[in-house]
């Protein structure tokens, strides 16, 4: 099935271009990817530079979760062993 719809760009709001399409087997079914971008080279460093700036922030983000959340099984396992007083 082909949709035709509008993609504009975030930064600068042309009409966004298809620079690939794959497809994919997931389970029991096939997903077709397409990859779209910005016709202006510049912009889409501009772009792709941004998303990686969010996705490394949400790295650290989730590896401070994870970090306090060993560290909060960690304290409840101690607690679990030292007998308490009464």
């Amino acid at each position: 099935m082909k949709y035709k719809h509008s993609n504009i760009c975030t930064r600068c709001g042309s009409e966004r271009i298809v620079k690939k399409t794959w497809k994919e087997k997931v389970d029991n079914s096939v997903v077709e990817n397409v990859l779209m971008i910005c016709p202006d080279n510049a912009c889409q460093k501009i772009v792709e530079m941004r998303i990686q700036k969010q996705r490394d922030k949400n790295d650290e983000i989730r590896e401070r979760y994870e970090e306090r959340a060993a560290q909060r099984k960690v304290e409840r396992e101690k607690n679990r062993k030292t007998p308490k007083k009464n």
